[in-house]
C-alpha cells in the first residue's frame, strides 16, 4: 500500500500531542483505525465485501472494506447538523419564528429513542414522533442516501469488485439510531446494522454491559488501540524509516543465519567427536580384551631381565667377533690373493690391544714396528709372472683388497722387482686397517 499525508499537517499533530507531553507513535486517521479492527480479528464479520458509515456532525463517511482491508473510502457533506437544520426549518414552517436550540433537539431525539412509539410534547408546545421527526429529516437523509447509492453503485460497477453485502452504521448521534437504520437499509436494500465492536467472541467482556450506542461510539478508539506498524499505515513511520527498518531486520537475520550455522558445524563436530570417541571406545575395550588374554603378563622385573639377557648376549658376541676376527681375516685374505701372488708374512694387530692371532717367531715380532702394528694388518709376498705385467697384477690384487669389507685404507708401502732363481719378480708390502 501507498499513500502520502500532507508534512505539514503531521508535524502539526506532533507538535500539538508534544506540547502536552505526550510522544506519538504513529499518526493515523479513521478508515484505517477502523481495518484494525477487521485485520486483527477483534470484530469477526467475514472475509466478502462490507461498508461501514459513520455519520458526523459536519459531515458523513462511507467506508468500503474487501476481506478486511479498506479499499475505498468517500466523505459526504451531509450529518447530524443538516438533520438538525432541517428539524428547525421544518419547525420554523409551523411555527412562524420559533427557533429551537441544538441540546434541546438531542435531548427530544433521545427521549424518543428511550421510549419508542410514543409521542412527547415539549415546553414549547411542539409534538415529537419518530415518524414526524423522520418526516423533517427526510430531505436530509435523502441526500445521504443518494450519495451512499452512488458510491456502492460505483465501486460494484466502475471498479469491477463485488457489492457490498452489508452495511455498519456508527454516528455522534447518542439516539435515534433505528429509526436512522431502518429508514437507510429500506431506501438502499442493503442489510445494515450498529457497528458493535464488541459482537462474536468479545461478546462477554465488559461490552455486554454497554448500550448500543455507547458500543458504536467506542469504534475508532477500539480501533486505534489495536494499530500496530505491521498493519496499520502511519503517517510518522515513513517509507525511509521502514527501509531503515527493513535493512536492521536483513542484518538481524543475517548475524542469526551466521550464528545457526556457527552452531550447526559446533554440534555436527560435537557429533563427530562423540561418534569418534565411542568407536575409540570400542577399539580400545577389544584391544583391552585381547591384551588380557596375553600371557605371561610383562612386569618391570621381566622386562630388565630380558634386557639384561640382551646385554649379555651381545657381549658375547663382541667377544667371539674379536677371538675369530683374525681367522677370518685370514680366510678374507685366502680369498682374495689369486695365484700369481705368494704371501710370504702377514702380521695382524687386534684393535682391541690384544697380541697377534697369528704366532710368529721371534723375529718376526721384534722386527714388527708399532706403526705396523697399530694399522692392524701388514701384508708382504711377491708377484709371479711375466715382467710386464708385474705391476697390474699388483693393482688388481690393491683393488680386491680396498673392494673388502674386511678390510679399509689400503696401502702399498713398497714395491720392487728382484730376481728369484733366474727370473724377476715383484716384492710388495701392503698396509690396511681392519674395518
Amino acid at each position: 500500500m501507498v499513500y502520502i499525508a500532507p508534512k505539514t499537517v503531521v508535524e502539526k499533530v506532533r507538535d500539538l500531542f508534544s506540547s502536552i507531553g505526550v510522544d506519538l507513535a504513529g499518526i493515523t486517521i479513521a478508515p484505517f483505525a477502523i481495518q484494525n479492527i477487521f485485520r486483527t480479528k477483534w470484530t469477526a464479520v467475514g472475509e466478502g465485501t462490507f461498508a461501514s458509515l459513520f455519520i458526523g456532525n459536519d459531515f458523513s463517511r462511507i467506508d468500503i472494506y474487501s476481506k478486511n482491508n479498506l479499499v475505498m473510502t468517500r466523505g459526504v457533506k451531509t450529518g447530524i447538523t443538516s438533520m438538525m437544520e432541517a428539524i428547525d426549518e421544518s419547525v420554523a414552517e409551523t411555527m412562524p419564528g420559533k427557533r429551537l436550540d441544538k441540546d434541546h433537539v438531542k435531548n427530544m431525539l433521545q427521549e424518543l429513542s428511550d421510549h419508542s412509539g410514543k409521542m412527547i410534547q415539549d415546553n414549547n408546545g411542539i409534538h415529537w414522533s419518530q415518524s414526524s421527526v423522520l418526516d423533517m429529516i427526510t430531505p436530509a437523509l435523502e441526500r445521504l442516501v443518494r450519495q451512499i447509492d452512488r458510491t456502492l453503485e460505483y465501486y460494484a460497477t466502475s471498479v469491477g469488485y463485488e457489492k457490498a453485502e452489508r452495511i455498519y452504521i456508527s454516528s455522534v448521534l447518542s439516539g435515534f439510531h433505528e429509526v436512522l437504520l431502518n429508514y437507510i437499509s429500506e431506501q438502499l436494500a442493503t442489510p445494515t446494522e450498529l457497528f458493535d465492536p464488541f459482537q462474536g467472541k468479545h461478546a462477554a467482556t465488559a461490552g455486554a454491559t454497554l448500550s448500543p450506542t455507547e458500543k458504536a461510539a467506542l469504534v475508532p478508539v477500539i480501533g486505534l488501540s489495536l494499530s500496530d506498524v505491521k498493519y496499520t499505515p502511519n503517517a510518522i513511520f515513513t517509507y525511509l524509516d521502514k527501509n531503515k527498518e527493513l535493512s536492521g531486520k536483513m542484518i538481524n537475520r543475517g548475524i542469526f543465519a551466521a550464528f545457526a550455522a556457527a552452531l550447526i558445524l559446533c554440534l555436527a563436530f560435537i557429533v563427530f567427536q562423540v561418534v569418534e570417541m565411542g568407536q575409540l571406545g570400542a577399539k580400545r575395550a577389544k584391544l583391552d580384551q585381547e591384551l588380557s588374554l596375553f600371557k605371561p603378563l610383562l612386569s618391570r622385573e621381566k622386562v630388565n631381565v630380558l634386557v639384561e639377557d640382551a646385554k649379555n648376549r651381545y657381549q658375547m658376541t663382541q667377544q667371539y667377533s674379536k677371538k675369530y676376527k683374525g681367522m677370518a681375516l685370514i680366510s678374507e685374505l685366502s680369498s682374495l690373493t689369486p695365484e700369481d701372488i705368494r704371501l710370504i708374512h702377514v702380521r695382524i694387530a687386534a684393535p682391541s690391544g690384544q697380541g697377534p692371532a697369528l704366532k710368529k717367531d721371534p723375529a718376526q715380532v721384534k722386527g714388527t714396528t708399532p706403526q705396523e702394528i697399530s694399522d692392524g694388518v701388514s701384508i708382504e709376498g711377491v708377484v709371479l709372472g711375466e715382467r710386464n705385467a708385474l705391476d697390474a697384477l699388483l693393482s688388481q690384487y690393491v683393488m680386491n683388497l680396498e673392494r673388502s669389507a674386511v678390510l679399509q685404507g689400503v696401502k702399498v708401502e713398497k714395491s720392487s722387482i728382484v730376481n728369484f732363481r733366474k727370473k724377476e719378480i715383484l716384492q710388495f708390502k701392503i698396509n690396511a686397517k681392519i674395518g
